[in-house]
C-alpha cells in the first residue's frame, strides 16, 4: 500500500504538468490554450466480455495524446489532425483499484463520461494507466480498452526555473 508521501507525491507530479503547461512542441498550436497536457498513453489491450466471459481483441498499439482543462478530457490520436474524443470529467477524488486479490487501495485519479450515439463511454485516468469501457445499449457486450503511459523525458519551460 503507497504511503501518504508516495500519494502526495504522484499528485505533486501531475500538478507540475499541469502548472508548468507542459505540451509537446508539435502539438502545441493545436490544442486550445486552456487545455493542459496530461502525458501520452499506448494501448495494450482490449477485451469484449459477453456473458461473464472475456475475449481479447487485437488491436494497433496506438498513441493517444491526453490534455486536461479540469472540466473534459481531451484524446488526440497519433496522426497529425485536429481530431479529437472528448470525456466530461465528473469525479477526481482518486480511483479505486485492487492491488492483489484482497486489498483494495484508492489512487489518484480522475474518471470522465462521453455519450456518443447510444454507447456509453467510461475512462479511468492514472499517472500510469487509462482504462475506457463501452458499453452499447442494445448489446451484451462490454469492452474494455487497457493503456499504459508512455514515459516521457522532457525538459522544463524556460519561465519555470527548474533545472531538468
Amino acid at each position: 500500500m503507497k504511503t501518504i508521501g508516495q500519494r502526495i507525491g504522484v499528485w505533486l507530479a501531475l500538478g507540475l504538468v499541469v502548472l508548468t503547461g507542459y505540451r509537446p512542441a508539435a502539438e502545441a498550436s493545436e490544442i486550445p490554450p486552456e487545455f493542459d497536457y496530461v502525458g501520452s498513453y499506448r494501448l495494450v489491450k482490449r477485451v469484449k466480455v459477453r456473458s461473464g466471459k472475456p475475449f481479447r481483441i487485437a488491436i494497433p498499439a496506438l498513441k493517444y495524446r491526453v490534455y486536461t482543462d479540469g472540466i473534459a478530457l481531451r484524446f488526440y490520436g497519433e496522426d497529425e489532425s485536429n481530431g479529437f474524443t472528448s470525456f466530461e470529467v465528473y469525479r477526481t477524488d482518486g480511483i479505486a483499484r485492487l492491488r492483489d486479490e484482497s486489498l483494495l487501495e484508492n489512487v489518484p485519479g480522475v474518471q470522465a463520461r462521453s455519450t456518443v450515439g447510444q454507447v456509453l463511454r467510461q475512462v479511468t485516468l492514472t499517472a500510469d494507466a487509462l482504462t475506457l469501457t463501452k458499453f452499447p445499449a442494445l448489446c451484451d457486450a462490454v469492452e474494455i480498452t487497457y493503456a499504459k503511459r508512455i514515459p516521457e523525458e522532457r525538459k522544463a519551460p524556460m519561465n519555470a526555473g527548474v533545472q531538468p
